[in-house]
């Protein structure tokens, strides 16, 4: 079992290109169900539990200028002051929080891969409140804001058997209702989302092999086949061009995705067997991704403990 592994940024060369197409369309939604909330105070002690090989899998600007990591050895969120580098840390009530995003309301909210839950963190109160998904070892793994004002997540199955179906998932964050799309192909194990210029969430699908799309306003999904075989399509992102650009970790490929057409053409790169993982754009991006080796480094110097960075 694949999950989104976000650790380390590299850099990224592009050489040769492919184009293909294929579709397929339609949706499943299934109906909010009751929620299981439980709630608990962060502590911002300091990094406490930061002893061990740290993980980090995603970063994102929260409110009044702090940055906020996941971290999913210890099971906790970190907050790091960019000002002092000062870090803290906020223990969760579910197992390995992978990614994180910063709310309309001004909350973080991140996913438990291992707990089956989305996170919800106030800055202002350190209260984290935490959101039963209604399907069972659903795997939670990638989260975004998205254009409607909810929280958008991908749902792969940690424990994938045969003829799984898997879901986008939809946490309003004035209700706390969670609302779940089946998507058509059967374990298709999505990781990656994001918001498109079309104001549509588009994401991926490792073991499906696809690039899908979902409106937010109707549920209607919507699937293009990658054409390199067992790519297994990882991270997506908005490029600066209008169209979606995602890595294929195992097909050691760059792929984009044109909005008008629908066609995918992939990017061979140079190096082989490089498993390519995340994918950004924008200084911003950029910037957020370097913070990454800083926050690497700030932990060794807080803690005097020599680790060896983890390979990618």
């Amino acid at each position: 079992m694949m999950f989104k592994k976000r650790l380390w940024a590299s850099a990224i060369c592009i050489s040769s290109v492919v184009a293909l197409m294929g579709l397929v369309g339609c949706t499943v939604a299934i109906p909010s169900s009751t929620v299981t909330i439980s709630t608990t105070t962060a502590d911002y002690s300091g990094p406490d539990n930061m002893g061990q090989w740290p993980v980090f899998y995603d970063i994102t600007a929260g409110s009044e200028s702090y940055l906020w990591f996941t971290e999913s050895n210890v099971n906790e969120i970190f907050r790091i002051s960019p000002k002092t580098g000062n870090i803290t840390d906020i223990p969760t009530p579910g197992i390995a929080s992978i990614d994180i995003t910063s709310g309309p309301d001004g909350n973080l909210w991140f996913t438990e891969w291992g707990g089956n839950k989305i996170g919800e963190i106030s800055p202002k109160t350190g209260i984290i409140t935490a959101y039963d998904i209604p399907i069972g070892d659903s795997s939670p793994n990638g989260i975004t804001t998205g254009p409607d004002g909810n929280i958008w997540f991908t749902e792969g199955h940690q424990l994938l058997a045969e003829g799984d179906v898997d879901s986008i998932g939809k946490i309003t964050p004035k209700t706390g209702n969670v609302t779940e799309y089946n998507i058509p192909t059967t374990e298709a194990e999505p990781t990656g989302i994001t918001v498109g210029p079309d104001g549509n969430l588009w994401f991926t699908e490792g073991l499906g092999n696809k690039i899908g799309k979902i409106s937010p306003a109707t549920g209607n999904i919507t699937e293009y086949s990658v054409p390199t075989s067992n790519a297994y399509p990882m991270d997506i992102t908005a490029g600066p061009d209008g169209n979606l650009w995602f890595t294929e970790t195992d097909g050691n490929n760059i792929g984009k995705i044109s909005l008008k057409t629908g066609v995918i053409t992939e990017y061979t790169l140079p190096t082989a067997d490089s498993s390519p993982q995340d994918i950004s754009h924008g200084f911003l991006d950029i910037l957020m991704e370097a913070t990454k080796e800083a926050i690497f480094e700030l932990v060794q110097e807080q803690l005097n403990t020599k680790l060896d960075k983890p390979k990618t």
